[in-house]
């Protein structure tokens, strides 16, 4: 995620709000990085809502987030000033969302005027390259010690990730019950997958 320069949140009661919301990332296991882009993002949703003189998030409701999807949909890029890419714009939403949820669940709202919208993550135009048969035999035969075999069999057997596999240990692999434990997939949740190894 790119980083919104330049937001100022006059608003005590939203700067205490972004600040919620950061702690509520984190106990959510969101890495420093991450939670930081989420942080600035939220910012800049907050920064708008005083621009347009709407001071309490009690107050917010469809419309208005419908409004801000159509201006940051619309605004350009800090980094490069091409237009945003469908996916940015996608994430600032979901961090919005994800605000009213943590409203909703603390009780400082009593209805979420996300849950009757809907912004639909975009297609990629990218289309997966899959390995057959005899190019997975060529990996195989391409490692040179058992431990690269035995990496290469439980990243493939299991469907990992790079950054899955780096993270698991030992111990997240269950042979007995055929499973392993990923502590840290995608959105840094926990996940456990069949273990199908060679």
């Amino acid at each position: 995620m790119g980083r919104p320069s330049n937001i100022i949140v006059v608003s005590e009661d939203y700067r205490k709000l972004a600040e919620q919301f950061f702690t509520y990332q984190k106990r959510l296991g969101y890495t420093r990085k991450s939670n930081k882009a989420r942080f600035n993002y939220l910012n800049e949703f907050l920064e708008w809502l005083e621009r347009q003189g709407l001071l309490s998030i009690a107050q917010i409701q469809a419309p208005e987030i419908n409004r801000y999807y159509s201006y940051i949909s619309s605004r350009p890029s800090k980094k490069d000033g091409g237009a945003l890419s469908q996916k940015t714009t996608h994430s600032h939403m979901r961090i919005i969302r994800d605000l009213f949820e943590m409203l909703l669940r603390s009780g400082q709202i009593q209805t979420n005027p996300c849950s009757t919208l809907n912004f639909p993550y975009p297609k990629g135009s990218e289309e997966r390259t899959v390995l057959d048969q005899d190019e997975i035999k060529q990996l195989y035969q391409a490692t040179e010690t058992a431990q690269e075999r035995a990496i290469l069999s439980l990243a493939y057997g299991c469907g990992l990730r790079v950054g899955e596999l780096v993270k698991c240990n030992v111990e997240d692999i269950r042979l007995r019950e055929k499973i392993l434990i990923v502590p840290e997939g995608k959105g840094n949740k926990r996940r456990v997958v069949p273990c199908q190894t060679e």
